[in-house]
């Protein structure tokens, strides 16, 4: 009975449910109803500020205009605009995308330069874990500015006391705000009191027992400089590396293509935790994940980041299976091909030695994929997705084998020529590793493995075709459907008539925003770049954070860890940003436009610029420092000759299709 009772009053009487049995999510949602004229944050396009390596709750998180929490579950700080009579007052996060520009500034510590028509804002994450934000008031108009602590934010918390001291600003008794010069004016409250957004008073310590507290602290003309502190020993990481960014110095006419290449190595540098990638967004993945982290490892090695590279590796090596799915069939051949690419930038004879028996026992989870006669099943001792554990399939790696092929388990689906194009891969690189290391049988074994499979897949190719993950592994990384190239471009030109219109646009909005960059990249490398720049010009023109150059998965929290619901941010979620398995195709496509390993001839060649724009050609063109398969490369275009500097092996060199057959190259083999 008093079960029923208590359903009636959660049906009939939402209202009157105590605070106590609503998550902070369901408490924010319920007050943004009853109160929509609050200024509340704007709940969209937030991206990671954080030292790379840094615990999921340690990690700072910035909104479009300025909004920002200092770390998960913390509280929200943001700019309050009012017209110069005080009459009308608004926030940053009601300001349009479009009168907000964004950029990245380059370093070791993660920093964002936010310019609106009334101020500059830059906010920066430092090495001592420490936060400063540095705003100048730039309006035209007389706007007068100020800036607000409160409980709602990017990824806000309860706010349940403030004490001001004359100089410093301590939030929950955990944190610490100085603002240099000091505030003209700070005014403490509550925000469930009515005309807390223009009240003035003189308190210096206010309690609230809801979490509803605020502080308004009025800012002058001058540029104040906003230091924020947390009293608690942060998570030192391990990780090494001189910057966030690339390495890479870029000159082409359209600068977003060095930004964009340029802020996929930040995102995916701040969201790295300890010494494991993610997904995406931290907390809504707490937790490696294999597939989306290879091609993280892979982008990051090759823009550079070589010795977070290498640390990340170990984890690839020792560990067979991870990921919220549990263990899936394509994790041995995608981690294999993932340490050997750091492996070739690394041209370390001794990180060859310490990988191999860890590749040598992937290599041979393959072979017994390949063979089986019975379904493979591994027990699950990593952390997976709450309802993974309950799905009949959570430990099913494959089931037997047939006609040659791998019969494997990704995503809940069985798409098999996407298994077996990753098993192609752990294969035959797996057989360079052996030779490298002069363990020739090996070599030679798995070299005729890989041939065999890719008989088979390419056997199998039309039956099998009609699935969407079978257009992001055909050509880019390893050419495993090179034999039926004529017969592949056929239906890869289904496949994009039937997403793209008749003007390069996408008929929907994709949900799988990974899968378009890398389909894009398959036609970079049967060299038709004119084939990849919709996609590209499609995703610059649609950024979740602009000048940022995030994008999204899904639609909703998808595969969601349910961290989200205890915080006061985010709480309308429209997909998951950033997402790290996007940004890194993006990277890797965009380094193979500027130049890539080709190794659809006999002899692997070097092509110079396949992804550049024929206008472009018109103007000087120029790429110092890419890593390409263990070489470094530079090179510069005049107009009239192709000049290309090498660090590394003797490989032949080819102009990209742009550029023409009968382009000049001068090619300079430096030591």
């Amino acid at each position: 009975m008093k079960r029923f009772c208590f359903v009636v009053l959660v049906c009939f009487f939402p209202k009157i449910l105590p605070a106590q049995l609503l998550t902070s999510r369901e408490i924010v949602l319920r007050a943004m109803k009853e109160n929509p004229g609050n200024l509340w944050p704007r709940g969209e396009g937030h991206v990671v500020l954080a030292i790379p390596g840094s615990l999921e709750e340690e990690k700072a998180y910035l909104e479009p205009g300025g909004s920002f929490s200092p770390a998960f579950g913390s509280f929200g700080v943001s700019v309050w605009i009012s017209d110069k009579y005080n009459y009308k007052t608004w926030s940053c996060d009601m300001l349009f995308l479009n009168e907000i520009k964004q950029c990245f500034i380059k370093g070791q510590e993660p920093s964002v330069f936010t310019v609106t028509s009334d101020y500059e804002m830059t906010h920066t994450i430092h090495s001592t874990y420490d936060a400063s934000i540095r705003i100048k008031n730039i309006s035209p108009a007389g706007h007068r500015l100020s800036l607000m602590v409160r409980s709602v934010g990017p990824a806000g918390g309860p706010v349940r006391t403030l004490q001001w001291n004359g100089q410093e600003l301590t939030v929950n008794e955990e944190w610490t705000i100085r603002i240099t010069p000091p505030p003209s004016y700070v005014t403490l409250g509550d925000e469930t009191t009515e005309g807390w957004k223009t009240q003035t008073t003189s308190a210096t310590y206010f309690e609230s027992l809801q979490g509803w507290g605020f502080a308004r602290m009025g800012l002058g003309d001058r540029e104040h400089v906003i230091r924020i502190t947390r009293n608690k020993r942060p998570y030192r990481p391990s990780l090494r590396y001189a910057s966030l960014f690339s390495s890479l110095k870029i000159q082409l006419p359209d600068k977003r293509f060095a930004e964009s290449l340029d802020a996929q190595v930040a995102h995916l540098m701040m969201g790295l935790v300890r010494d494991e990638c993610r997904p995406g967004e931290p907390n809504n993945y707490p937790l490696p994940w294999l597939r989306d982290g290879a091609f993280v490892l892979v982008a990051l090695a090759r823009a550079g980041q070589l010795e977070t590279a290498c640390t990340l590796a170990y984890y690839f090596a020792r560990h067979d299976f991870f990921g919220g799915f549990g263990p899936e069939a394509d994790a041995p051949g995608l981690a294999i091909w993932a340490i050997m690419q750091v492996a070739y930038e690394l041209k370390d004879s001794s990180f060859y030695r310490e990988i191999w028996p860890h590749v040598k026992r992937k290599t041979e989870l393959i072979e017994r994929m390949l063979q089986t006669s019975t379904p493979v099943h591994v027990p699950i001792t990593f952390p997976v997705l709450s309802f993974t554990r309950n799905h009949p399939d959570s430990t099913l790696v494959c089931e037997p084998a047939r006609d040659g092929l791998i019969i494997g388990r990704m995503d809940w689906h069985r798409p098999l020529l996407f298994v077996n194009a990753t098993a192609y891969s752990g294969l035959k690189h797996a057989a360079a590793l052996a030779r490298m290391l002069g363990k020739e049988t090996e070599a030679s074994a798995w070299q005729q493995k890989a041939v065999e499979l890719q008989k088979a897949w390419c056997a199998a190719f039309d039956r099998e075709a009609d699935n969407e993950r079978t257009y992001i592994c055909s050509f880019w990384p390893d050419y495993i459907a090179l034999p039926i190239k004529e017969k592949y471009l056929v239906k890869a030109t289904a496949n994009r008539l039937r997403l793209f219109d008749s003007a390069g646009l996408y008929k929907e909005k994709p949900l799988w925003t990974y899968f378009s960059f890398s389909e894009a990249h398959q036609w970079l490398y049967l060299r038709q770049p004119e084939q990849v720049w919709p996609v590209l010009e499609y995703f610059w023109a649609h950024q979740c954070s602009p000048g940022l150059y995030t994008w999204w998965e899904g639609n909703g929290e998808e595969n969601t860890s349910g961290r989200w619901d205890h915080v006061c941010g985010w709480v309308k979620p429209q997909h998951v940003t950033p997402h790290y398995w996007t940004a890194a195709e993006a990277l890797c496509l965009q380094l193979d436009m500027l130049a890539w390993y080709d190794e659809s001839q006999q002899t692997p060649a070097l092509v110079i610029g396949e992804g550049m724009k024929k206008e472009w050609l018109a103007s000087p063109l120029k790429v110092e420092g890419i890593h390409v398969h263990g070489n470094e490369v530079s090179w510069q275009w005049d107009g009239k000759k192709l000049e290309v500097w090498i660090t590394g092996e003797k490989i032949p060199v080819r102009a990209g299709t742009p550029f023409g057959p009968k382009t000049r190259i001068k090619v300079t083999r430096l030591p």
